[in-house]
């Protein structure tokens, strides 16, 4: 299934036009500076703004052609989970979630109010109203009442911006498994790359009413031909479980054949798991150094350089097909007189690193 899209919209100081096609096989992240039509794109997909032109193709159906219907929101069979919760404030918990089942434009056998309830962790709380709620307590029940009307495709928009860092946390393991667990795609709208990174299969970069490039998340942050390539930059990188270390409360990883090792995981050997490492850890050497308390030196290349802002060099640093980012000083660099093309050490600390829960 994809979601593909051609539209132009005008508003005052302000124009849409993208032309772009969603693969819908996972997470698609849509990113950019604020006021760049992400948040009009997603709305215009849920019906919510009308284009002057174009067409959406959700499959093979037409959910906007201008020259012949436009489907309205409610027959689009998407659900739609915004920065701040739409929950019905007068109905309890379980009455939200019934509302949605009954509303459910088709059947889903994976989906049924008492697994949903469970999976999502809500079952303390079905008797409360959602003024009775945290913040993260009432983004777990409308991403459960999203679930129970079985979308085809589920919407978000900023759907963790205004929660604390604990929520989202918490949050992010609930989203990150929906396609998994109900089959169902997500388009979510976010600003963070932190977030981005740990959500995203594949990533969409917006700027001034277009879409400016696309592609695997995982490729996407590594470049350095893009708007993420600054001084906030970090790459992700793909890694397997090789085993436990065990004196210490570590856990060594395989990525491209070389050794990573970080804070003990809860995981089987073979397991894979996503490294997020920020350009600011990665630290530079031309030779191994045994006696170091980085116990992490994976030999690279240096594929690419960019200056990143006034005092900073970003460096992309290929291992085997994935790739690291390092951001280092100017003095470094000159010093180090690094080239494009030289083999290198990238070394950077376990508590460096973000690791998602395999």
């Amino acid at each position: 299934m994809t979601l593909t899209i051609d539209i132009q919209l005008h508003r005052p100081a302000f124009q849409l036009a993208v032309t772009h096609t969603f693969p819908l096989n996972g997470i698609t992240a849509i990113m950019g500076p604020s006021g760049c039509g992400k948040t009009t794109l997603l709305r215009t997909i849920a019906g919510l703004e009308k284009p002057d032109s174009g067409s959406i193709l959700m499959g093979e159906t037409a959910w906007y052609d201008d020259a012949k219907q436009s489907i309205p929101p409610q027959h689009r069979r998407l659900g739609y989970v915004f920065q701040e919760t739409s929950l019905f404030p007068h109905l309890s918990v379980t009455a939200n979630l019934r509302y949605a089942q009954k509303r459910a434009q088709r059947k889903n056998d994976t989906i049924s109010l008492d697994h949903v309830i469970d999976w999502c962790g809500i079952a303390a709380l079905l008797t409360r109203k959602p003024d009775q709620l945290s913040g993260g307590q009432r983004q777990r029940v409308a991403i459960a009442r999203a679930i129970l009307s079985a979308p085809d495709l589920l919407l978000m928009d900023e759907p963790l911006a205004s929660l604390d860092r604990s929520a989202k946390r918490e949050l992010l393991h609930y989203i990150r498994t929906i396609y998994h667990h109900f089959s169902i795609p997500i388009i979510v709208v976010s600003h963070s790359q932190e977030e981005v990174a740990r959500l995203a299969d594949d990533t969409v970069l917006m700027d001034h009413g277009r879409i400016i490039t696309s592609g695997q998340t995982t490729e996407l942050f590594s470049r350095l031909d893009n708007a993420l390539a600054d001084e906030d930059s970090l790459a992700i990188l793909e890694a397997s479980v090789a085993g436990q270390e065990p004196d210490y409360p570590a856990t060594h990883l395989q990525a491209d054949g070389q050794q990573i090792t970080v804070s003990h995981l809860m995981a089987e050997r073979g397991t894979t798991t996503r490294l997020l490492v920020p350009a600011s850890e990665v630290s530079i050497m031309r030779e191994s150094v045994a006696d170091c308390s980085i116990q992490n030196r994976l030999l690279t290349r240096i594929d690419g350089i960019k200056p990143a802002g006034e005092n900073h060099i970003l460096l992309r640093l290929t291992l085997g097909k994935q790739a690291l980012l390092a951001l280092i000083t100017r003095q470094s660099f000159d010093r180090m007189a690094l080239k494009q093309g030289e083999s290198v050490y990238a070394c950077f600390k376990a508590a460096g690193l973000q690791v998602l829960n395999p």
